[in-house]
């Protein structure tokens, strides 16, 4: 609902002449699209010049003014043929709100999907969102997104990308105010690795981070080692195509620590 603002400002008549406030400083804060109305009354008072931002409003030259606007507002007034003016009211400060929608910050492992609440973190100020107004304004250049709904995201991320990625959106709230546009920032990591297809047939990709891990190993089911290799890159590949039909055990040796093991199905 859009608001009204009233101000009143009661200055007096007596020999002030425009350099001196008469009335203490005022204050308000609205949103876009309220109204403030301010009013002087002055006892006397043949004609009023408001300002706003120490410039002379054109054509504000009554008791009442009506604003939109942010600013800093005063009003003299004037007396006589002579329009001699013999009163200022103090400063009225008015202060536009927006919705704002702040930016995120979430970490995603690889192989997993990360639902994201976007809007947890953001401010509706003036009315609350209207949820079916979400929208992404440009989307991640690695991952994918896979939903995107009432504020609610679900983020794919690569499977072989370890790095940072991100998106944007806005939303606008129930009185039709959009926000501005917010970045949701991902920061994608690997514990230790990802293998793919399961089952395999020919080709297995391996995502791994390279900074823990430096060897891999595949096992048969006896525990017998039929493949290793040294690891020095995030992403490489080892071939399947030779082994039988069955089930294989691949082991991932960390550089300081256990690493991890997979099952994988050989077609």
């Amino acid at each position: 609902m859009r608001k009204l603002i009233l101000i009143l400002v009661l200055l007096c008549s007596g020999g002030v002449w425009c350099f001196a406030q008469s009335t203490p400083d005022k204050e308000a804060t609205m949103c876009v699209g309220d109204t403030a109305t301010m009013t002087a009354t002055a006892t006397g008072a043949d004609s009023f010049q408001w300002y706003r931002n120490n410039t002379a409003i054109p054509g504000a030259n009554k008791d009442t003014l009506i604003s939109y606007q942010g600013g800093i507002y005063f009003v003299r007034v004037f007396k006589g043929d002579g329009k001699a003016c013999f009163d200022q009211s103090g400063d009225i400060r008015i202060y536009i709100e927006t919705s704002r929608a702040n930016d995120d910050h979430v970490t995603v492992p690889l192989g997993k999907n990360a639902v994201i609440d976007v809007l947890l973190n953001d401010d509706p100020k003036c009315a609350p969102f209207d949820k079916s107004t979400f929208v992404i304004m440009s989307p991640p250049t690695i991952g994918t997104i896979v939903s995107a709904v009432n504020g609610i995201v679900t983020y794919k991320p690569s499977p072989t990308v370890i790095g940072s990625d991100k998106f944007t959106y806005m939303i606008t709230d129930v009185e039709g105010r959009p926000t501005n546009i917010a970045t949701v920032y991902l920061d994608l990591f690997l514990d230790c690795a990802i293998l793919y297809p399961n089952p395999v047939e020919d080709v297995m990709e391996v995502t791994v981070n390279s900074q823990k891990i430096h060897a891999i190993r595949i096992y048969d089911m006896n525990g017998r080692v039929l493949y290793k290799a040294d690891v020095s890159q995030n992403v490489f590949k080892v071939p399947m195509h030779g082994y039988a039909q069955g089930v294989y055990m691949v082991e991932l040796v960390e550089r300081n620590g256990p690493g991890c093991s997979f099952k994988i199905w050989k077609k």
